[in-house]
């Protein structure tokens, strides 16, 4: 699965559902930056191991992670969303990655639909959270940078 979101409008793309490579390449073009909350450990050594052409080397990667460590917000994406009073909606508040992958087993075990569009709503709240996250952690560095500088 992959979530994209522009800062306006989201996609959702799902293996063996709504994935195509070559549409996901050429969306990915479409980018100037991708921000990622651990994905440095994770997200990009899996997808550019698996699907090597998928992402332009040329566009530049934040990860919110380190930046978040700088001002001492530390742990998980979903801890690190409580800490700054982030909500999520009330059908996916509470699941964390393990319920994500619990999720995707269940739909691809059943087909039931409930499941993937669950997991669906998960991911959207993942990548919009990104902005509101990335927004407060730049202002704050930022902050940080001119005390220095004073």
């Amino acid at each position: 699965m992959f979530g994209l979101f522009d800062g306006i409008d989201t996609k959702i793309l799902v293996r063996n559902i709504s994935w195509d490579l070559d549409a996901l390449k050429k969306e990915f073009k479409k980018y100037k930056m991708i921000v990622t909350y651990n994905g440095t450990s994770f997200d990009l050594p899996f997808v550019k191991k698996r699907y090597p052409d998928l992402i332009p080397d040329n566009i530049p990667h934040f990860d919110l992670r380190f930046a978040c460590n700088r001002i001492g917000l530390t742990g998980g994406l979903k801890g690190v969303e409580k800490a700054l009073g982030i909500k999520r909606r009330k059908l996916v508040d509470g699941l964390d990655g393990g319920d994500a992958l619990r999720l995707w087993k269940m739909y691809k075990a059943t087909g039931d639909e409930h499941y993937i569009n669950l997991l669906v709503e998960y991911n959207e709240e993942d990548i919009i959270n990104l902005k509101t996250i990335a927004n407060i952690v730049v202002k704050k560095l930022k902050e940080q940078s001119i005390k220095r500088n004073q």
